[in-house]
C-alpha cells in the first residue's frame, strides 16, 4: 500500500490486461472486488465487471436461451442502451456504470465515480450497499443521466467521464429524457410532482402534479405529451407545461413503470399488473398480470417485454392479442429490462445480465 494505491510486483505481463482479485479487510470487515487492469496504454480497464466478458451459452431445443451472459455476481440494478442499440450500460450494487459494446457484449470502460460526499461526522453514517437506482440515456445517446440515491450525475457515454451533478430534491424513483434531448423528467419519493429540468443548466423549469406521490413519469415519443403515474394509483396524461391534462384512472396499485408505444401507453404497476391503454380514446385495452411484486416494462417497437413473478420474462406483440411468450431462465427475480435494437437486456438479483436475440 503506498499513497492510497495497492501495489503489487512480479514478473513481466504479456497480455494488455490481466483479471485481479483482491481482498482485504477494513474496519474488521472484508472487503473483495475483482478488476480488469490494463498493463498497456490501449486497454481499458473497469472494477467490479466480469472479467472474462459475455459467455457463451448453449442452445437448448425447444426453449429460448440468451446468447451470452454477464456474470456481475451482485444485483444488477439498472440498464439502459444508446437508441443505436451499440452500447449498452450496466449498474450494479457497489460496482458503479461499466458500458458494454454490442451485439458481442464485451467492456468498452467503467463511468468515473461521483465525486465524494462532505458529511459532518463520518462516525454517524453507517456503510450500506449502493446502486444506480435508475439510468436514462439522451436520444442522441451521446450523453447518460444516472440517479445514485440522492443524486443526479449527469455523464458523457464516449468517455465515461462526468459532466454535471444536477440537483435531485431528494431520493429519485426515475429519470427520462424528452425527445429533443432539452429536458429531463425526474420523480422523488415523498415528492407529488413531477419536476421538468433542464441539463444544460440544472433550472427547474417546470412541475407536473400527481398526487401524493409521483411515482413514475414518461414523454411520448414527439414530446408533445407526459404520462405521470402516482403512488396512489393515479395514471394521467398532461402536456409538458402542465396547460392540458387529462386522467385515464385513479384506481389501482402504485404506477411503477411507464413506457409509450406508439398510440399505447403501457403502466407497470406493483403487484405485477401491467396495462395496455389506448391514448387518444383514453381506454384500457388489456390487463396483464404477470405476478412479480414490481412490474418492469420495455417497449421496442411493437414488442413489449416485462418482468414476470420468479425470474420470467413476458414478451407480448402488441399488435397482437396473442398470449405472451413467457420466458423462464433466470434464477432469481428480474430487477432490470431493456432494449437494445432487437436485442433484449435482462438483469436479475444475482447478478447475472442476459443478451437475448429477437
Amino acid at each position: 500500500m503506498a499513497d492510497d494505491a495497492l501495489e503489487a510486483r512480479g514478473g513481466p505481463l504479456a497480455d494488455a490486461e490481466v483479471a485481479a482479485h483482491v481482498e482485504l479487510t477494513v474496519g474488521g470487515e472484508p472487503v473483495e472486488m475483482d478488476f480488469l487492469l490494463p498493463t498497456a496504454g490501449g486497454a481499458v480497464g473497469a472494477a467490479a465487471v466480469p472479467t472474462q466478458g459475455c459467455v457463451p451459452v448453449a442452445a437448448e431445443p425447444g426453449r429460448r436461451t440468451p446468447r451470452c451472459v454477464l456474470e456481475f455476481g451482485r444485483p444488477i440494478t439498472a440498464l439502459a442502451a444508446t437508441p443505436d442499440g451499440s452500447t449498452l450500460l450496466i449498474a450494479a450494487i457497489d460496482a458503479g456504470v461499466s458500458t458494454w459494446r454490442l451485439p458481442e457484449g464485451s467492456l468498452i470502460h467503467g463511468f468515473e465515480p461521483p465525486p465524494p460526499v462532505t458529511v459532518p461526522d463520518a462516525r454517524l453514517m453507517q456503510p450500506h450497499p449502493e446502486g444506480a437506482n435508475a439510468i436514462a440515456i439522451r436520444p442522441d445517446g451521446r450523453q447518460a443521466l444516472v440517479a445514485l440515491e440522492n443524486r443526479l450525475l449527469l455523464y458523457d457515454v464516449a468517455s465515461g467521464r462526468l459532466v454535471r451533478e444536477l440537483p435531485a430534491g431528494g431520493v429519485v424513483r426515475g429519470v427520462g429524457w424528452s425527445p429533443d434531448g432539452r429536458s429531463l423528467l425526474i420523480t422523488t419519493f415523498y415528492d407529488p410532482n413531477v419536476r421538468l429540468l433542464r441539463p444544460d443548466s440544472a433550472m427547474e423549469w417546470g412541475r407536473l402534479p400527481v398526487g401524493r406521490e409521483a411515482a413514475s413519469a414518461a414523454f411520448s415519443d414527439d414530446g408533445g405529451l407526459v404520462a405521470v403515474g402516482g403512488e396512489s394509483g393515479l395514471l394521467a396524461l398532461s402536456t409538458p407545461s402542465g396547460a392540458e391534462s387529462r386522467t385515464l384512472t385513479e384506481s389501482g396499485r402504485a404506477v411503477a413503470a411507464l413506457a409509450f408505444a406508439g398510440k399505447r401507453l403501457v403502466a407497470g404497476r406493483d403487484g405485477g399488473t401491467v396495462e395496455l391503454w389506448n391514448i387518444e380514446a383514453g381506454r384500457l385495452e388489456r390487463e396483464l398480470a404477470t405476478g412479480t411484486s414490481s412490474a418492469r416494462v420495455a417497449v421496442h417497437g411493437d414488442l413489449l417485454a416485462m418482468t414476470g413473478a420468479e425470474g420470467t420474462i413476458w414478451v407480448v406483440l402488441l399488435a397482437a392479442a396473442t398470449d405472451p411468450e413467457i420466458i423462464k431462465w433466470h434464477r432469481q427475480d428480474l430487477l432490470a429490462l431493456a432494449w437494445a435494437g432487437t436485442t433484449l437486456l435482462s438483469g436479475d438479483a444475482g447478478g447475472r445480465v442476459a443478451l437475448w436475440t429477437y
